[in-house]
């Protein structure tokens, strides 16, 4: 684990940095996985493409962030996109859950298109299957995690939104 402070490599369970005196993740200037530089507002480390620890100002006790996903799960894309639209104000925890939640959901909406012209040839029935049962798994982990304070990127999800 790299310092966010001074990018110095650390223990992983360390609660100070003992080159810099701070806590680990007391700062935003670097990202903890690799020690390379990163902005204030970055959430995914463009170096080694993991999402990087928030400082406690960006988690939120709010429902909104649980509500997303699940919104996302009962009306597919309504629920995010009103979130999204509606979204000035508030952190970029909750921001970034409301954008995860849509763009699962457009891919899951351009999926069903695409299977849905290949029921024609029947092999659409077994690829709609399939993506119905991993938009139920895939949503259940993400309300999970997000109950937990835990930024999650949805696989093979299209980024529409950044």
């Amino acid at each position: 684990m790299y310092c966010r402070n001074c990018s110095k490599q650390i223990n992983d369970k360390a609660e100070i940095c003992i080159y810099c005196g701070t806590t680990p993740f007391s700062s935003n200037n670097y990202c903890n996985f690799c020690g390379s530089k990163t902005n204030i507002n970055q959430v995914l480390c463009l170096s080694c493409k993991k999402i990087l620890n928030p400082s406690n100002s960006n988690y939120s006790n709010s429902i909104i962030p649980v509500l997303s996903h699940i919104l996302a799960f009962f009306t597919g894309v309504i629920g995010p996109l009103i979130l999204y639209l509606i979204s000035n104000e508030y952190s970029n925890f909750e921001k970034h859950n409301i954008k995860e939640a849509l763009n699962f959901q457009l891919t899951i909406l351009l999926s069903n298109f695409i299977f849905g012209l290949l029921t024609i040839i029947f092999i659409g029935y077994f690829f709609l299957i399939a993506l119905w049962i991993l938009d139920i798994i895939f949503t259940i982990i993400a309300i999970s995690k997000t109950c937990k304070n835990e930024f999650y990127l949805y696989p093979l999800s299209i980024r529409f939104i950044k």
